[in-house]
């Protein structure tokens, strides 16, 4: 072979490579393709400040979105929206531009919920369904009753009034708003409240890990309540996107007791040193950081919160106790049927006097271990884990008769899933717990369930559990998501 032939077939497989290079760089570029958004077109906005939906989406005019990205992004987008709880439906889709190359409108057509909602108020006085069903055998005395107004989105920006006036069991009245997103930036917001409850009968002690009452009998409507609750507050709160919160509040409280509660005996002191009122200020903190698909019940992403509250600031009364909580969630779907959550929940608290009052731990609201929801477990600290796996069997929508020509509610969306679940939790309390087996111990529960989602937020379960005693029992949630 001489030198010239070598020469040219070097030559050549410089060609061939160069060649090769060339072609990746190009499928490359023509992989990492990416669109820019011209302008953003909103439709079906009735009431919503165009500004808040904006405020929502994951992009921005002028932004350049790589084409194998844009399916992410617009689910992201849709997602912020519906989190909002303002819309029952978000399509989003980008349009070629017709005259600018490579520029795309965005277009984000939204179907507003009903905003105004004037309803008669019917909720039960106790802890939940389940304590009013087996403990009370759905005693109607322990009903509240009433009216309430709540206005959602009352401006325009995302705004909320809502006003509550009733009587029965208790008696309450409410005022509150909230604005979420105020100023040029829409970063800063703030909500105000103002409260005022009576109580005809007031939680005095746990026996049993059983709530007692004062008295025993609910006593007439026009007699001299046991208990009288008077709050006033303000919140502001700050979110730099739509991830992550932050709040900070102080409230002024006001409480007093009836004197047959002050002298009874045998019972620990209600308020410190067993006063017949207590005033005092509280401040509040919290950071929120939400990466959560759905709020509501979210099957992708994870969420987190942790809270500082301090009752009691040294001054006015001697009502003081400082309490973290913390709550982190993590969900998971294999596929878009099969999804697994996992919890994990603490409190710590610390009362500079011990009382009643300020004592609170599992069994309250969504707080607590399934198999327990009859009892009530008091202390100062407690952590709570939990763990469930989720089959998503059917979804479909309902048209209901009658209601097709209203648009919020002529299609119904409703998933059924069943699960199974295992959590387990324990309550440390160093004041009430010689009364009080079920504290200062290791709990654990398990069973299956069915859950029920719909529309504006609505999720209803049924569920089996079996608890460490080996105790079963069918129990009913509604709105109970975690």
């Amino acid at each position: 072979m001489n030198f010239n032939t070598l020469i040219v077939k070097y030559f050549i497989y410089l060609l061939l490579c160069w060649f090769i290079v060339l072609s990746n760089v190009t499928n490359g570029f023509a992989n990492n393709k990416t669109i820019t958004i011209d302008s953003i077109i909103i439709t079906g906005n009735k009431k919503t400040k165009a500004k808040i939906i904006i405020r929502q989406l994951a992009f921005k005019t002028a932004d350049q979105i790589a084409i194998a990205d844009t399916s992410k992004v617009i689910e992201q987008s849709t997602n912020y929206l519906l989190n909002t709880s303002l819309f029952i439906k978000v399509n989003i889709s980008f349009k070629k531009h017709i005259v600018a190359d490579n520029s795309f409108v965005a277009l984000v057509e939204v179907s507003e919920r009903w905003y105004l909602f004037p309803t008669p108020y019917f909720n039960i006085a106790d802890r939940n369904f389940n304590t009013w069903w087996r403990q009370y055998n759905f005693n109607l005395k322990r009903v509240d009753f009433g009216a309430q107004l709540k206005h959602f989105n009352l401006t325009g920006r995302n705004d909320v009034l809502e006003l509550v006036a009733y009587g029965g069991f208790s008696g309450n009245l409410k005022v509150e708003y909230r604005m979420p997103q105020l100023g040029k930036k829409q970063i800063y917001g703030f909500e105000t409240e103002v409260k005022y409850k009576r109580h005809r009968t007031t939680l005095i002690n746990s026996v049993n890990n059983q709530q007692l009452f004062y008295p025993t009998n609910i006593p007439n409507v026009f007699e001299e309540p046991t208990l009288q609750e008077f709050s006033a507050g303000v919140t502001l709160s700050r979110q730099k996107n739509v991830r992550f919160k932050q709040h900070l509040g102080i409230r002024y409280e006001k409480n007093q007791i009836s004197k047959q509660v002050q002298q009874l005996e045998n019972t620990p002191d209600f308020f410190p040193n067993n006063t017949l009122k207590v005033q005092y200020f509280t401040i509040f903190a919290n950071i929120e950081i939400d990466y959560r698909n759905r709020s509501a019940y979210a099957t992708t992403g994870w969420h987190h919160k942790t809270q500082l509250i301090q009752n009691g600031l040294g001054f006015l009364s001697v009502a003081q106790q400082t309490k973290v909580t913390a709550n982190t969630s993590f969900y998971y779907s294999f596929n878009q049927r099969i999804s697994t959550l996992n919890s994990l929940k603490f409190q710590l608290s610390h009362q500079h006097q011990a009382n009643y009052y300020l004592t609170e731990a599992l069994g309250y609201s969504s707080n607590d271990v399934r198999g327990y929801e009859q009892f009530i477990i008091d202390g100062q600290h407690f952590v709570l884990q939990r763990n469930a796996l989720r089959y998503q069997l059917f979804n479909f929508i309902v048209k209901p008769p009658l209601l097709h020509k209203i648009e919020q509610i002529q299609k119904v969306p409703v998933s059924i899933l069943p699960k199974v679940y295992f959590e387990y939790g324990k309550v440390w309390d160093k004041h009430f717990f010689y009364q009080n087996p079920l504290t200062n111990q290791w709990l654990f529960g398990y069973g299956v369930g069915i859950d029920v989602v719909t529309f504006y937020d609505l999720v209803a379960s049924v569920e089996y559990s079996i608890n460490k005693e080996r105790i079963g029992s069918f129990v009913l949630q509604f709105d109970y998501t975690y």
